[in-house]
């Protein structure tokens, strides 16, 4: 019993050209080999060819490409070829909703490290500040440098000045202060590390008066006071 390789029909055994598909059935054809555009899973060469290896089950035909390179002589067929690169190298396939996963993973994790590192670094800052001393310096309002910083904000940026103020929250070692009359934000003092003992006797609504120094002036006209010493 003999059946063609290209329609499974039943045909004679010295049958060389199908009478149903008009093919040849020489099982030759399993020998012929073709160019390929695959790497080898041995050695990566694109240099592989494959045949196609044709058999009958069950009244079915089965086809199979064996691939063969032609510089190491390794032999393989699909079977043996990992993802669509047909490497054999391990690769990892990841669903639409994983890849988003991972993503946003990646971008909580970036944005945690950039929050670790600014928290260090002002930890860092605040460690090497030294003590002000408070004689002779000018004494300003946060309102007066609001109204000036309009025009320039550089003749106040890292200078020193006295300031007297109300106590609006405490954070750690940050004051906050209320929204001043005709404006529309606090400002936030940031107290010398050798002050929070004196800064634990205050409390929200009392009067402070201290020194420190101008550190930034936001779009919003926040005034930020850095290495503030208390003035008691």
């Amino acid at each position: 019993m003999k059946y063609c390789i290209h329609c499974g029909r039943e045909i004679g055994l010295e049958t060389t050209i199908c009478p149903y598909c008009s093919k040849e059935t020489s099982e030759n054809d399993n020998n012929k080999v073709y160019n390929s555009n695959i790497k080898c899973i041995n050695c990566d060469s694109t240099n592989v060819n494959y045949k196609i290896k044709k058999s009958i089950k069950n009244d079915i035909i089965h086809k199979k490409s064996i691939y063969i390179c032609a510089d190491c002589n390794e032999e393989f067929s699909d079977d043996d070829k990992i993802g669509p690169s047909f490497s054999n190298k391990p690769q990892l396939i990841l669903s639409n909703g994983t890849k988003k996963i991972i993503k946003w993973l990646v971008i909580f994790g970036i944005a945690a490290l950039i929050v670790f590192n600014h928290m260090r670094n002002t930890k860092l800052e605040e460690d090497s500040w030294q003590k002000l001393d408070c004689s002779g310096l000018p004494t300003i309002t946060f309102k007066e440098i609001k109204e000036g910083a309009t025009y320039s904000d550089e003749k106040y940026i890292d200078n020193s000045y006295i300031f007297t103020t109300t106590i609006q929250e405490i954070n750690g070692n940050e004051i906050i202060t209320p929204i001043e009359e005709g404006d529309y934000s606090g400002s936030y003092i940031t107290i010398n590390k050798e002050e929070k003992e004196k800064l634990s006797n205050y409390k929200i609504g009392d009067k402070i008066k201290f020194c420190g120094t101008v550190k930034k002036i936001s779009m919003y006209h926040k005034v930020y006071v850095k290495n503030a010493t208390i003035i008691e």
